[in-house]
């Protein structure tokens, strides 16, 4: 399910926050809520909260470059193993 929330389009899946799609002047950033626990072998997430993290995408090359489809797909199978 998406929402229009905080500024930007979340996901969610039940009542639980995904992440998100949030635009600015420079970039748009994916956000991970639970980005923390993503596997990252390349260092590509950014953030140093408890959880969240994101990938800032500046180009749409970038979103090839820096494997967003692989990022969406772990954060999907998060919320798939606690359902």
């Amino acid at each position: 399910m998406e929402d229009i929330k905080y500024g930007g389009l979340v996901f969610l899946k039940g009542k639980q926050l995904i992440g998100g799609l949030f635009f600015y002047q420079s970039h748009a950033s994916i956000e991970f809520s639970e980005g923390a626990n993503l596997s990252d072998p390349d260092s590509t997430l950014e953030g140093k909260g408890k959880l969240r993290r994101h990938i800032k995408i500046t180009s749409c090359g970038d979103i090839q470059t820096r494997n967003v489809s692989s990022y969406v797909k772990e954060a999907l199978g998060q919320y798939r193993a606690k359902s």
